[in-house]
């Protein structure tokens, strides 16, 4: 297959394929795939038979919900930085409507003077100034 010069080939019970083949034949990721393939020694009749777990839900506005439902909700963050603040102690309530930090802001987060003067734009990503932190 075109692009899979380096890809691992894996043989299973006499069928050679790639690792992303044999990802896509289990319905898993790829990533799934080659992290079970490293930790189980390329079992492959324990990784071809062992399901996927269920996805971790948390209850809110009145339906059970993935943590990718929530970053949807939320509509600013990723899937991980949900994760993150989750694991961190956020409720899944505070974290559907958590605004994510500015990675720059460090100790001086929040204070008047990271805005340049004549910014009237309080979202950073459509400020027409480069070093806005608002």
């Amino acid at each position: 297959m075109k692009g899979e010069k380096n890809a691992k080939y894996i043989t299973y019970h006499g069928k050679t394929q790639t690792m992303s083949e044999w990802a896509r034949e289990c319905g898993i990721l790829l990533q799934t795939f080659a992290h079970r393939y490293r930790a189980w020694n390329g079992d492959m009749d324990k990784i071809m038979n062992t399901p996927l777990r269920e996805a971790t839900r948390y209850y809110v506005g009145g339906k059970h919900r993935t943590v990718r439902e929530l970053a949807e909700l939320n509509g600013n963050v990723c899937v991980d930085t949900m994760w993150r603040w989750l694991a961190h102690g956020v409720s899944p309530d505070e974290a559907v409507t958590k605004k994510k930090r500015h990675a720059s802001w460090g100790k001086n987060e929040g204070k008047q003077d990271l805005k340049p003067t004549g910014c009237t734009h309080p979202d950073c990503d459509n400020c027409p100034y480069s070093d806005c932190r608002w």
